[in-house]
């Protein structure tokens, strides 16, 4: 059915779109046809053919990736905690797990970050954003952080960043069982059960989790210092992934099917008894084969993303895509890469708040050119998209990587122009969307320096960043005269500069090893020219927006025994446009511990630990009348077997 998408719509397609898939196709024919004949061969390492198109031509300096320790410790996490205690990325959210919660990336907004899972766009085509708290961390091998990601490579949406999700396969692996829980404070329940099967040409993997919490906590109101329940925080989830993967000398074919359900009660605000039930469901089904040929990979990608959500007290929204992109890759020796790919996307959407069945269809093409020496790596790339209701001009982007001394220390840096379009509740909303908005665009540029070491028993690695954008035509809502209806404008423009520097330190003494890892941020985006409403909000800071966020993580090993302590600082966040200084959220202090041991006999394998979140109890909120719980523990366990 996914397949047939390509073919359904293919008279959509106009001649230059025809062109490219005709192209693509013709270069590789006439690749393979040249392949029998060649004496010599590049041998193609297989990084090249695992690494998605983001990761590969990404600048590595401004790239993170959440550490197998890391993972592991917050197994039965979502995304959301994970990020919250394991990176410099600000999770906005309204309160204890299950919220909707975002990431903001070098002071842009949470709309302003993609999310990918496995190479495919995941955000919701109504909102924009991306719901961090409906995925679980153990439901993908890999989490990568791309701060500054261009859209040349990431498509509509990326000024701030973004984040990669991607599902790896252990071609090592014969058998593999494992069951993870985890019994933590206010009655919350986790449950997970892994099943990989294969050999070195198949894999499988199954994957089911659920979640069942109660999550009422009590908290202080420092105004009226009276001691409260927040109730009405009900929270049920169920996840279930599974994944499959084939390789032999010329094929690799992968596919995954990926299905949650999510049900949450919602407060009104701290103080309310009066609540509203969230219900979300979402599908999600992808198929990718690769040709692998002598000097050259070729890969079709189809996928199905379907997305439900309701309250109790409104409408549903449902919003359902099909995907099916071409990417050609292209060694023409060791040195140089080229990159031809081509896109096709068709979203539909329906709901009582829409006049209609919404359909919208983008396609496009991507040209780029990695350019790889010892001392220089240069990343060049070029995107245009066409689209149904907006002309979307040309962008491009190039990255360079500079090694001043040899593998020890780098310099790089980055420019690319960028483009978000507006959501679907921006265009259709009835009675409050605005046709006349044009998309987001802009351009980032970053300089970084990198640092590697290794001196007897430790290692070290420092990077530092200095970024900077400009967002023009930036979409807000903002009341109209009926105060009860809001409308989207291209209300501004707006100047996110900062900083973000990281340290890596590793040191053995003895049987003990440690691993210190620190991130700092420093992020001033305010409002460079204002079109809509007052210009008095010239020079502020964004709403939500913190100005700092420090995250220092601590892992001590000793034979079976392990001690994480994690440490993080956020500064104080305005509420409001006008930055009232009365009414800003205070900045908070978070301290957390864990500790456990491992146990190996034979094949099978135990694990407990022990955790203390916000250890100093600290009163904080991520937004005005939802408050975060106070010190909370967790118990977590896994038993696997492995062949």
């Amino acid at each position: 059915m996914i397949f047939l998408f390509g073919f359904k719509h293919i008279t959509k397609l106009k001649i230059i779109n025809l062109f490219i898939l005709f192209f693509l196709f013709a270069i590789t024919s006439s690749f393979y046809a040249a392949s029998d004949n060649l004496m010599d061969t590049i041998a193609i390492d297989s990084i090249h053919i695992v690494e998605s198109r983001g990761i590969f031509y990404s600048n590595l300096i401004n790239t993170t990736k959440i550490d197998t320790i890391t993972k592991e410790n917050n197994a039965t996490s979502t995304l959301s905690e994970l990020l919250f205690y394991a990176s410099n990325v600000y999770v906005h959210g309204y309160g204890i797990s299950g919220f909707s919660t975002s990431a903001n990336i070098r002071g842009a907004g949470s709309y302003q970050t993609v999310v990918n899972w496995n190479g495919f766009p995941i955000n919701s085509s109504t909102l924009g954003t991306y719901d961090l708290s409906a995925v679980n961390a153990s439901m993908v091998e890999d989490i990568y952080i791309i701060k500054g990601a261009s859209s040349t490579l990431y498509g509509s949406g990326s000024f701030g960043g973004a984040i990669d999700l991607l599902n790896i396969p252990d071609w090592d692996n014969k058998l593999n069982i494992a069951y993870a829980g985890s019994s933590g404070s206010f009655n919350d329940y986790s449950n997970s059960l892994i099943l990989k099967l294969g050999n070195n040409k198949v894999q499988l993997t199954s994957n089911f989790q659920t979640r069942n919490a109660n999550l009422n906590f009590p908290f202080t109101d420092k105004g009226q210092d009276i001691e409260y329940i927040f109730k009405n925080n009900c929270l049920k989830s169920n996840h279930f992934n599974q994944q499959f993967y084939f390789k032999n000398h010329k094929y690799n074919i992968e596919a995954g099917l990926w299905y949650a359900e999510k049900l949450k009660e919602i407060p009104r605000s701290s103080h309310s008894t009066e609540y509203d039930i969230q219900k979300d469901s979402i599908l999600r089904s992808y198929i990718k084969v690769k040709r692998n040929f002598a000097t050259s990979i070729i890969q079709i990608n189809s996928a199905y993303l379907s997305n439900y959500q309701r309250f109790a007290s409104l409408p549903s929204i449902q919003a359902n895509q099909l995907l099916l992109d071409i990417d050609y890759r292209i060694f023409i020796n060791k040195h140089y890469t080229i990159e031809l790919g081509n896109f096709n996307h068709l979203t539909k959407a329906k709901s009582q708040y829409y006049d209609g069945l919404i359909n919208e269809y983008k396609y496009g093409f991507i040209i780029g050119t990695k350019i790889s020496y010892p001392k220089i790596i240069t990343n060049l790339f070029f995107r245009k998209e066409l689209h149904d209701y907006y002309t979307i001009k040309p962008v491009a982007s190039v990255n360079i990587k500079y090694q001043i001394v040899k593998n020890k220390f780098f310099v790089s840096g980055d420019i690319s122009r960028n483009y978000r379009i507006p959501t679907l509740n921006d265009r259709f909303w009835v009675n409050s969307s605005n046709p006349d908005l044009v998309p987001e665009h802009g351009w980032n540029y970053s300089l970084g320096l990198q640092y590697c070491g290794k001196y007897r028993q430790s290692e070290i690695e420092l990077k530092t960043n200095i970024f900077l954008s400009l967002i023009e035509n930036l979409i807000q809502w903002f009341p109209t005269e009926n105060i009860s209806i809001w409308r989207p404008e291209n209300a501004k423009i707006v100047w996110s500069r900062g900083v973000d520097a990281g340290l890596i330190y590793k040191y053995k003494i003895y049987k003990i090893k440690f691993k210190l890892q620190a991130d700092y941020i420093y992020s001033k985006s305010t409002n460079k020219e204002v079109y809509v409403n007052s210009e008095t909000l010239l020079n502020k800071q964004l709403r939500y927006c913190p100005q700092h966020n420090t995250k220092v993580n601590l892992t001590a090993q000793f034979k079976k025994y392990f001690l994480f302590i994690g440490q993080s600082y956020t500064s104080s966040r305005y509420i409001d446009e006008e930055n009232s200084e009365f009414r800003k959220l205070s900045g908070f202090y978070i301290a957390n511990i864990s500790l456990g041991n491992t146990h190996i006999i034979n094949s099978f394998s135990g694990r407990i630990s022990f955790s203390i979140s916000n250890i100093f109890n600290t009163w904080y909120r991520l937004v005005n009348e939802y408050p975060m719980p106070g010190r909370t523990f967790n118990i977590n366990y896994k038993i696997q077997y492995n062949k």
